[in-house]
């Protein structure tokens, strides 16, 4: 079975590629001979990939490779299997081939930078992105793409840009809700929330039941002061995607500024089922339960917040030590004494254990030392606690291909 990354790779990356790499009617000569054979097993490993059979679909597409040498879609949808393994050379490769033997197809370029971008290399992705749009300028999903990574890298005028291109590439339907949404967080970041406000209505105007620009609109309008509209917007937000802890404890929040600490209360226990240790969470609900008369289970949780509040200062005390033990094995490892920095680095990890520097340096000694598999336990927790961490990614895959 897929994880949660592996799927959502599958619905962002390999759907984007069945849309555009096989509608091409691009084919050479070699793959014209067995055309009628060549697209029907493509299909059936397209499907075991749907259906989280990768291992199979790997197999199965290594084998068409061999059969069809020359078809570029083969190779494409192969390097995406690889992807989902994860083979970060091989999958590349894959599609560096399809890219050699078809390289006036924006598609393959698009799924190079996509796959990129999965092993956290964005600029080289933003090269593959803007390729795409060179052979194909109404490229949207490209266009979009490449404004993902403009955006990471806080270039904000150029991902602007490329997202009112994609808008207008697509004019007033559903599909353009996702860029509008994408220029109002962008302009949040700007600190323009009046222009934030008009791209997430827009955005909500073409997908109404947009719970994400819903909630990300009561957000906009709380920083203009327009109480009652945002308290509708995160009501809506809420309504639309129930499950959502942040926008629970934002609805929570308002409605104990609005002077309604019991529907607020209502809010609060909800989000700490997800987030039970949130300090603004808890604060919130103690305080709502303390204003709606519940003043046992304010108390609770009021204990409750302390103590975790007690044992992050307890963590704070023990920094110190712990930056000490790091920069000795810090040390010890630039020496060559690479068992004696690992203890350093654990006994630094022991006094503060979410310390993503810490493990990173634990981690990448563990792999220097020939311990892949620890080191790859190491590098995923790390993801775990921060899964934007692009360098930790790319050091993840690397690994991943030495194991």
């Amino acid at each position: 079975m897929m994880d949660r990354m592996s799927a959502l790779l599958v619905a962002l990356l390999f759907l984007q590629v069945t849309a555009t790499a096989f509608a091409s009617n691009s084919k050479t000569p070699e793959s014209q001979v067995h055309a009628s054979d060549e697209k029907p097993r493509l299909n059936r490993a397209r499907e075991l990939l749907a259906n989280g059979l990768v291992t199979e679909a790997v197999s199965q597409l290594r084998r068409l490779a061999q059969r069809y040498p020359a078809s570029a879609d083969v190779h494409l949808v192969l390097g995406t299997a690889l992807t989902l393994v994860p083979q970060r050379s091989e999958a590349l490769a894959e599609i560096r081939k399809a890219i050699e033997i078809d390289p006036a197809s924006p598609a393959a370029y698009h799924t190079l930078g996509t796959v990129l971008g999965r092993f956290a290399e964005p600029e080289a992705a933003r090269q593959a992105f803007e390729k795409a749009i060179t052979l194909d300028p109404n490229f949207f999903d490209a266009r979009v793409n490449l404004a993902l990574v403009l955006a990471q890298r806080q270039e904000f005028v150029g991902a602007q840009r490329e997202l009112r291109r994609a808008i207008e590439i697509v004019g007033n339907r559903p599909a353009a809700a996702y860029p509008n949404y994408l220029l109002g967080k962008i302009h949040s970041e700007l600190e323009q929330p009046a222009e934030s406000v008009k791209d997430f209505r827009r955005a909500i105007g073409l997908r109404p039941n947009y719970a994400e620009a819903h909630l990300a609109l009561g957000l906009a309008q709380r920083k203009l002061l327009n109480a009652p509209a945002a308290l509708k917007s995160l009501e809506r937000a809420v309504e639309l995607d129930p499950k959502n802890a942040a926008a629970r404890y934002r609805l929570g929040a308002e409605y104990l500024q609005t002077g309604n600490p019991a529907r607020a209360a209502e809010q609060l226990r909800e989000a700490t089922r997800s987030m039970p240790e949130d300090r603004a969470v808890l604060y919130n609900l103690a305080r709502a339960l303390r204003s709606s008369g519940q003043v046992d289970e304010s108390a609770q949780v009021e204990q409750k917040l302390r103590q975790l509040m007690g044992v992050e200062e307890k963590a704070r005390t023990s920094a110190l030590e712990a930056t000490r033990l790091n920069n000795q094995g810090v040390e010890l490892e630039k020496s060559g004494n690479l068992v004696a920095a690992l203890e350093k680095y654990q006994a630094a990890l022991d006094l503060d254990p979410f310390h993503s520097g810490f493990r990173s340096n634990l981690a990448l000694c563990l792999c220097r030392a020939g311990q892949w598999g620890r080191g790859i336990s190491e590098l995923r927790e790390i993801l775990r606690q921060n899964p934007n961490d692009e360098a930790t990614t790319k050091a993840l895959y690397i690994a991943l291909e030495q194991d």
